[in-house]
């Protein structure tokens, strides 16, 4: 089952994410959403890692910027998931695919359903798409 993670600490913008996934990938997938950068760390070191993860870039007092620092530290590149930034400032998604982050995705403000997750992510094949063509990057 592939883990997708997604962290955005504004819960609307976590519903939205989740909304924009279709109905076969929320049967099929292990969808999470988390609202802070601890949270999500802490599950990390108990060595649970997502195959992917949504992130954005002001995560509640943290940067996307520290979990990418964090990933190239704490996990080894094999099991380091494909990030997929998805902020809503272009200057953050380029700079989050500077760090590392593997694509970028538009996050729209005040949208009920991620257009762009819905337009890019209907079915598990193309999450598994995904994950089968980026390329594992040595850390820093």
């Amino acid at each position: 089952m592939l883990r997708v993670w997604l962290i955005d600490d504004e819960s609307a913008n976590g519903r939205a994410w989740l909304d924009g996934f279709s109905s076969e990938i929320h049967d099929e997938c292990d969808l999470r959403v988390f609202v802070d950068w601890p949270t999500l760390r802490m599950e990390m070191e108990r060595n649970v890692y997502p195959h992917i993860l949504f992130l954005d870039f002001f995560i509640g007092g943290h940067y996307g910027s520290e979990v990418l620092t964090w990933l190239d530290s704490n996990c080894a590149p094999r099991r380091r998931p494909v990030i997929v930034a998805h902020s809503s400032l272009a200057d953050a998604n380029a700079g989050m695919r500077e760090l590392g982050a593997d694509c970028s995705l538009p996050k729209r403000k005040g949208e009920r359903v991620s257009a762009s997750i819905a337009s890019c992510f209907k079915s598990v094949a193309d999450l598994e798409y995904l994950l089968a063509h980026r390329g594992i990057r040595e850390p820093r």
